[in-house]
């Protein structure tokens, strides 16, 4: 299932499933979090949105920070509702 933009959307399926597994639905991965974070009971499958920022020339330092972000912002979304 695509991230809803009405926050709320997942209420009738979770009476069936536990958990709803979001896909970022071609939002970036900052608006797809802000949109997740206001879905109760959804959690992230944001494989594009995940690797987005990450580009062949970087550095590994570079690399492992940008990978970093995406997995904090990713997990806090899923994890902390608004």
């Amino acid at each position: 299932m695509t991230v809803s933009v009405k926050a709320g959307t997942t209420t009738s399926l979770r009476r069936s499933a536990a958990i709803v597994v979001a896909l970022s639905g071609g939002y970036t991965r900052t608006e797809a979090c802000k949109l997740l974070a206001k879905n109760h009971g959804m959690i992230a499958s944001f494989s594009r949105a995940l690797i987005n920022d990450l580009k062949k020339p970087m550095s590994d330092s570079e690399f492992d920070a940008k990978l970093a972000e995406a997995i904090d912002e990713i997990y806090d979304a899923s994890a902390v509702k608004v």
